[in-house]
């Protein structure tokens, strides 16, 4: 025989005669129940907070790294002992983060797709709310490509015909173009390394403060040093398809190779950077589990999400 337990507002739901008491009640409490009456119809889904398109996902992924400047405003505080800056930054992080959630995900993770058109939404929310996030990076990784540019200029100016009488000019052209692509190579590693450590290091300490109620500076910065360092190849290769010498072939083969390899590159570099963030947080609270269930699925998002945007946004971006 079922069980019935009368829920405010929808009168008696039934349940499996097998489930406890205690089970059905901790089940009741759990956002997977109100989903199930979603989808049996008898709940009407409160999408007033949900992402309406492709610019709410833009704009919560605006809104997220905007949480990580303010995470890293937090760290500087920290550091250098000023309660009024580290609050600032944590106050700023957290209006932040609950501004992104008013425009939450429609899908957010793969467990919640259940037809081609979730898959769909899923795929563009991946591009767009983590599109934001290469900004940082390959603005200053271009500024740094740029700065390696002139710097070599300059350095080989007044060498060419000296190298030219050593080596011929075929040789001496060859050596002056593969220390400008060293210098530019350089350059953009380090712009686009330095907006990587202060997005996930920002991001690293805010979350200390939102999951554990606790934060520890050098962690985080230590945690964002790692995770930042591997965020510079997928972005390196986006900027040397700018500042690069030309690959030859169709437009078509162009665009694919260049979107693959971004997206094989970031999304192993997604994982290993979920890894690390919430690896940080263990450190600093032994009780929070990196490997949870919701830390695997966590994992699992980031690494689709992160092979999905990267292939996007490296096949536009050439």
């Amino acid at each position: 025989m079922p069980k019935y337990f009368d829920v405010e507002g929808l009168g008696l739901i039934e349940f499996p005669d097998s489930d406890a008491d205690e089970d059905i009640l901790a089940y009741a409490q759990t956002p997977d129940f109100w989903n199930d009456l979603v989808r049996q119809g008898l709940l009407v889904a409160d999408n007033s907070n949900k992402a309406q398109g492709a610019w709410d996902d833009f704009v919560r992924g605006v809104d997220n790294l905007q949480a990580t400047g303010y995470g890293l405003i937090g760290i500087l505080g920290d550091k250098f002992g000023s309660d009024d800056i580290r609050s600032f930054g944590l106050e700023g992080y957290q209006q932040n983060i609950e501004e992104a959630s008013q425009r939450a995900a429609r899908v957010g993770s793969f467990t919640n797709i259940k037809s081609l058109g979730d898959a769909g939404i899923y795929a563009v929310e991946s591009v767009m709310e983590n599109f934001s996030l290469f900004l940082p990076s390959l603005g200053l990784g271009s500024i740094g490509a740029v700065a390696g540019k002139k710097i070599a200029t300059k350095m080989v100016e007044g060498t060419v015909a000296e190298l030219t009488k050593q080596l011929g000019q075929e040789a001496a052209e060859q050596a002056v173009k593969q220390l400008v692509q060293k210098r530019i190579a350089q350059g953009a590693i380090i712009g686009a390394g330095t907006a990587s450590v202060g997005i996930e290091s920002g991001e690293i300490y805010g979350s200390m403060q939102e999951e554990l109620g606790q934060t520890d500076a050098n962690v985080a910065l230590a945690g964002g040093l790692a995770a930042g360092a591997l965020d510079t190849i997928p972005t390196f290769r986006i900027l040397k398809g700018w500042f690069g010498p030309e690959v030859a072939g169709s437009v078509w083969k162009r665009l694919v190779k260049a979107g693959a390899e971004v997206a094989m590159t970031e999304a192993p570099t997604e994982l290993a950077q979920t890894i690390i963030e919430r690896g940080a947080l263990e450190y600093v609270d032994p009780n929070y589990n990196t490997f949870s269930e919701e830390g695997i699925i966590e994992m699992a998002d980031s690494f689709l999400k992160g092979g999905i945007a990267g292939g996007a946004i490296g096949a536009g971006a050439k």
